[in-house]
């Protein structure tokens, strides 16, 4: 069975130039071999075949942030299946015409998600970093992330803070300040804002 798949899977790569396959087997939990194929392109476009049975189904595996397909909410991932006795140019043909266009458009949706994401992530690590140089703060045990905020520790005299990045701004945490503490800490911040 591995062997009559991993040549059709040969055949529909024939017919695919564009797309790089990766063939896989793996075991299921009833203990039966299966295979299937990863189809590749740049930008982590890619989709799997699996044949099932007497059928190959094609399944989107679209771009993840953290973990997570970015999938807008109410859209469903597109999957089609074929009859294998149909042929691997007819399976090429069903691709093009019933799953790679709906691919492609939530291809792009999700992958110009994960964009945003990742140029909000490398802004965040960007302030992370101006904060340890400039103000000496440490970063706490977890440094953020794909899908989370940075979080650091930074002391003023003898008062602590906590920080965390968020996306569009930094928010702190300082907790039972005195009167007198709160007052050289505003005068200490502006020291430090003038000296920056």
């Amino acid at each position: 069975m591995i062997e009559e798949s991993r040549k059709f899977y040969e055949e529909i790569a024939v017919l695919m130039p564009d797309w790089k396959q990766t063939f896989e087997t793996f075991d299921t939990y009833y203990d039966n071999t299966h295979c299937n194929v990863y189809m590749d392109q740049p930008d982590e476009a890619r989709f799997s075949l699996r044949i099932q049975g007497e059928r190959i189904t094609a399944y989107a595996l679209l771009p993840q942030y953290a973990g997570y397909i970015s999938l807008p909410y109410g859209e469903t991932s597109p999957r089609i299946t074929v009859a294998i006795s149909r042929g691997a140019e007819t399976v090429v043909k069903e691709l093009a015409r019933r799953f790679l266009p709906e691919f492609w458009r939530l291809h792009k949706l999700c992958w110009d998600t994960v964009r945003t994401a990742r140029a909000d992530d490398a802004r965040q690590e960007a302030w992370a970093v101006q904060l340890e140089e400039q103000f000496g703060a440490k970063r706490k045990l977890y440094t953020g992330g794909p899908g989370r905020d940075p979080e650091l520790y930074l002391k003023i005299g003898e008062i602590d803070f906590e920080i965390r990045i968020g996306t569009h701004k930094i928010s702190t945490e300082v907790h039972y300040l005195t009167m007198g503490q709160f007052k050289a800490l505003l005068t200490e911040l502006q020291r430090l804002r003038l000296a920056a």
